[in-house]
């Protein structure tokens, strides 16, 4: 992952190393869990930014005495919930996990711009740049409650590295998106549109905008959006997004 991938991820879910554990043998780190607390809808979460053991390590009690650790010190500082992520496919790790005390959630799914097709032609709908704080005016667009790595409590800490964007239809927006280009990550897709042919040239004109930020990254990708999300994985689709990964949100009552 690369560096300011990791920053910006550790900014977004509140980092602090006071509540972050490593496990060390002879000085050598062999495992460690990083977490963060973030205050969102009056309770304050511990989340997991980050976890892993060294394979020669595991099954050896390390990565529960390391999550055991910081939720604890997460605890006393008022968290009520932690909550974390796993691939779908890890089911050695979600085991694990269980065998914490997480429960499996939703299931999340990423999709990449691999196979993007040429922009829309005759396109009625127009793009512009927006301050963040027009785009959370629109957020009653967005069709599904979102993930806890995308709540804007997170989106906030990290403003600066956010391009927000409105679609108009010249008489009123049809949709609103938050787009990292450092990352690549769509991070919201907000859509007010009657059917799914009308949403792909709200989102198509959307995506033509993003390809044009400048410094992103080469593809991009339409970031953990959950089953619930109605059309829009269906219209990123048909755009020429590509299923890339799925991962499951676990929580834990602290």
């Amino acid at each position: 992952m690369p560096l300011e991938t990791l920053s910006l991820r550790l900014k977004q879910n509140g980092y602090r190393p006071d509540i972050s554990y490593g496990a060390f043998d002879e000085g050598a780190m062999v495992g460690l869990w990083l977490s963060g607390i973030r205050a969102i809808g009056g309770r304050k979460v511990a989340c997991c930014t980050g976890a892993t053991v060294l394979e020669e390590w595991r099954k050896r009690g390390i990565a529960g005495a390391l999550a055991g650790a910081a939720e604890g010190a997460a605890r006393a500082l008022g968290a009520s919930v932690g909550v974390l992520n796993a691939r779908a496919e890890d089911t050695t790790v979600i085991r694990l996990y269980r065998g914490m005390g997480f429960e499996q959630g939703r299931t999340l799914h990423s999709y990449t711009s691999a196979a993007l097709q040429a922009p829309l032609e005759r396109n009625p709908m127009k793009a512009r740049a927006v301050d963040i704080g027009h785009a959370y005016s629109l957020r009653h667009m967005l069709d599904h409650d979102l993930p806890w790595c995308k709540m804007w409590e997170g989106i906030l800490a990290v403003k600066d590295s956010i391009t927000a964007v409105a679609v108009s239809d010249g008489l009123r927006q049809r949709a609103y998106g938050l787009f990292q280009p450092a990352t690549g990550r769509i991070l919201h897709v907000g859509l007010d549109s009657a059917d799914e042919e009308e949403g792909r040239f709200v989102l198509g004109a959307m995506i033509a905008f993003f390809m044009k930020v400048p410094d992103r990254t080469e593809d991009l990708e339409l970031f953990q959006v959950p089953d619930s999300a109605g059309r829009i994985p269906a219209i990123m689709s048909s755009l020429g997004f590509a299923l890339a990964n799925a991962q499951l949100e676990m929580t834990k009552i602290l």
